[in-house]
């Protein structure tokens, strides 16, 4: 449970951590272990996963040598490498969700359903330029302050608060158009994550694609899994 304590007048919120979780939530993140078969490692609870996140963004105060010599097995590419996945894999589930809405003519869903996935691609990118976190409150406040995405956030802010006409009922071709948006974005987001920012903090981002095409940049349904074993590209046609 939260213990809260005053510091120069300033009441510091603490979340303990016993022994136990501590050397639960270092294995989860010595080494990037996700195949296409055992998602494990990307599916943990958000409760967590928030908490890996603060141990790893945490100020250390007072380490002793044995707990410092564990939580050097806490690596900081690994937690990046889960939430560029994880993200990337919650992206795909709501590209699949907006193929098919957009095919059964539930316009609603498509419009909420590409919303989820740009949100899900910023993240999957911020967490390749080394800002990660759990929780969307922050998200365009992080994007404008990070340098690799601060250039897409004008970008991403529209694509994201697009109004789609109509008083109840959203106009079919201003859906479709948007959510192809918002998904080719999205996944160009997440194939510069997976390619550039995998190994090391991503530094920059390609020019924004506008263009439908083949394979994952140019995609709107074509989603980048990166895996210990391989890669997924989670493909329908454009509708």
């Amino acid at each position: 449970s939260e213990v809260v304590y005053l510091a120069d007048g300033i009441p510091v919120h603490v979340n303990p951590l016993s022994p136990g979780k501590v050397r639960e939530l270092v294995a989860l993140a010595t080494e990037y272990r996700t195949t296409g078969m055992d998602r494990a490692q990307i599916a943990v609870d958000a409760k967590t996963l928030n908490a890996l996140v603060r141990l790893l963004t945490g100020w250390r105060l007072v380490v002793s040598p044995a707990w410092a010599d564990l939580l050097r097995g806490l690596d900081p590419d690994v937690v990046r490498q889960i939430l560029i996945t994880r993200n990337a894999n919650i992206f795909s589930a709501a590209a699949e969700d907006v193929f098919g809405a957009l095919c059964s003519g539930d316009l609603h869903t498509a419009a909420s359903a590409s919303g989820i996935a740009l949100e899900s691609a910023c993240e999957s990118a911020l967490a390749a330029a080394g800002d990660v976190y759990v929780g969307p409150k922050f998200l365009f406040r992080r994007l404008a302050r990070t340098a690799a995405t601060a250039p897409w956030t004008e970008h991403l802010l529209r694509l994201a608060n697009t109004a789609f006409g109509g008083d109840v009922v959203p106009e079919r071709d201003r859906v479709h158009a948007v959510a192809s948006q918002r998904l080719l974005t999205g996944n160009q987001l997440i194939a510069s994550a997976c390619l550039d920012g995998w190994t090391r903090p991503l530094h920059a981002l390609p020019d924004v694609a506008t263009k439908t095409g083949p394979g994952p940049v140019r995609s709107p349904y074509c989603t980048p899994l990166r895996f210990v074993d391989g890669w997924a590209l989670d493909r329908k046609r454009v509708v």
